[in-house]
């Protein structure tokens, strides 16, 4: 075992203990010095610690020998040995001389600079790979440009009668499909960043769809809570918006549809807005691409009439991706029974890390405690908040 985990473990049990005594003490530091023996005929060896903690407003500093406390120093540094140790005292003070001890306060610093370097590192990796993105992107773009008045041939046409939502297909979400009695419904780039939607009636006519507008003022590469056909749940980008000004919505605006390129092919998704101008997108399916089925789960979230309001479902997800770069439809609904193991346990995790480093406990300490408290069903949130405020409270009593 690692000394700094020796130490955690030995701090950790202290406090343990404290709390069931009902003993009002905050360990400040563990120093280990040595490993000593009283024996030397036996030979067995312990270490030796120096262990500060806060009593009732009082430091007090004790020497322990393994678990065992053989004495404790007084205000004026002298050592008083507990009973039955009376006699060693001139060994303990001899055989630690000149050793120079480790600290786990010093331990702990040491291992945070090194996480600091370490996020430091991932985040200037994550955002150089962002870049990469980007003008990786940007290339796309440029290269495209080129085709921007390519056949009707080569555009991508939406299949419009796949449901999108639970009983929604593309020509039922966009009325003026049938309105005008349009066979097919195609995109088609128009430069760098923007799309056209475009229909053909059934004599051949060409028509461009009018109901759905171009967002004025929208950030070229808006993000937004994309769900996958399979439920993946991530943050992605997108070109171009339309808005379904026409569209089965109380609110116009409230719902339309999202352009992007992947592998140099547009990729379209049904999106819904809130009122916080937060947005969700479904995908749609394309007939020229080998794009797989929208499960039934993710088109339930779509589904309006089932789910009025898609506010808890973005927030979840924010809440998780600001801490993992993608989850899952499971991990974000209202069933805590099925969530997927995976991204749980990440997501998890990264809870736990940072209410560690708030509370000032060795995880594993923090991992204790909330195995024995943790409520059967309760969100992980809720969980980790109660042992959170149980910690914070013994300190506070300290």
């Amino acid at each position: 075992m690692e000394l700094l985990e020796q130490l955690q473990k030995l701090k950790s049990e202290l406090e343990r203990q404290a709390i069931e005594k009902n003993e009002p003490c905050h360990i400040l530091d563990v120093q280990y010095y040595t490993n000593i023996t009283f024996d030397e005929i036996e030979g067995k060896e312990q270490p030796l610690f120096l262990v500060e903690k806060e009593v009732n407003g009082e430091i007090k500093r004790e020497l322990q020998m393994g678990n065992t406390v053989i004495g404790e120093f007084a205000e004026d540094n002298v050592l008083i040995m507990k009973p039955g140790y009376w006699n060693k005292e001139l060994m303990i003070l001899i055989k630690p001389r000149g050793v120079t001890p480790s600290s786990l306060r010093e331990l702990e610093e040491t291992q945070r600079g090194r996480e600091v370097r370490k996020a430091t590192k991932i985040v200037h990796n994550q955002k150089q790979a962002h870049k990469d993105k980007e003008e990786a992107k940007q290339e796309e773009l440029d290269r495209s440009e080129t085709i921007a008045n390519r056949t009707n041939a080569k555009d991508i046409e939406i299949d419009l009668y796949k449901k999108i939502t639970t009983d929604k297909t593309f020509a039922d979400l966009v009325p003026e499909v049938k309105e005008k009695q349009l066979k097919t419904v195609k995109i088609r780039r128009i430069d760098a960043t923007k799309f056209e939607f475009y229909g053909q009636t059934q004599a051949g006519e060409e028509v461009i769809l009018e109901s759905l507008k171009t967002t004025e003022g929208t950030n070229p590469t808006k993000e937004i809570t994309r769900i996958g056909a399979n439920g993946e749940v991530e943050t992605d980008q997108v070109f171009m918006m339309v808005q379904n000004k026409r569209g089965t919505n109380e609110q116009n605006g409230n719902e339309g549809f999202t352009v992007d390129i992947e592998a140099g092919v547009p990729k379209v998704a049904y999106y819904r807005r809130t009122r916080d101008n937060d947005y969700m997108t479904v995908p749609v399916n394309l007939k020229n691409t080998n794009q797989k089925r929208t499960d039934k789960e993710v088109q339930r979230v779509a589904e309006k009439t089932r789910n009025p309001s898609i506010n808890e479902e973005i927030q979840k997800a924010q809440n998780r991706l600001d801490k993992q770069e993608m989850t899952t439809l499971e991990n974000i609904d209202d069933n805590p029974d099925n969530d997927c193991p995976k991204t749980q346990e990440e997501y998890e995790k990264a809870l736990i890390e940072e209410a560690v480093k708030r509370c000032k406990i060795s995880e594993k300490g923090f991992r204790r405690i909330l195995e024995k408290e943790r409520k059967e069903g309760e969100p992980i949130e809720e969980s980790i908040e109660r042992v959170e405020d149980e910690i914070n409270e013994q300190a506070i009593g300290r």
